[in-house]
């Protein structure tokens, strides 16, 4: 769609098609700006869930070494080899 044709006519008619044309562009740079301002959002979020999953993780994997070393008595009874 042509750039002209997405400009309301009243507002063509009113301020011109430069003016048009710059509100546009500001819109634009108003649009980039908020888009880098969530973009730093979302990765200062990053890094601060990155430890916390990262200790969720070194979690679980403790609790299953406790269970496999819970295990070991009771299959040593059992008669079970590992």
């Amino acid at each position: 769609m042509p750039e002209s044709s997405r400009i309301p006519k009243t507002v063509v008619r009113q301020e011109g098609f430069p003016t048009a044309k710059r509100e546009m562009g500001n819109e634009v740079w108003q649009l980039a700006n908020q888009t880098a301002e969530a973009t730093e959002d979302i990765s200062t979020r990053i890094t601060e869930i990155q430890p916390q999953t990262a200790g969720n993780a070194t979690a679980a994997h403790n609790i299953g070494r406790t269970i496999t070393q819970g295990n070991e008595p009771s299959n040593g009874i059992a008669g079970v080899s590992a």
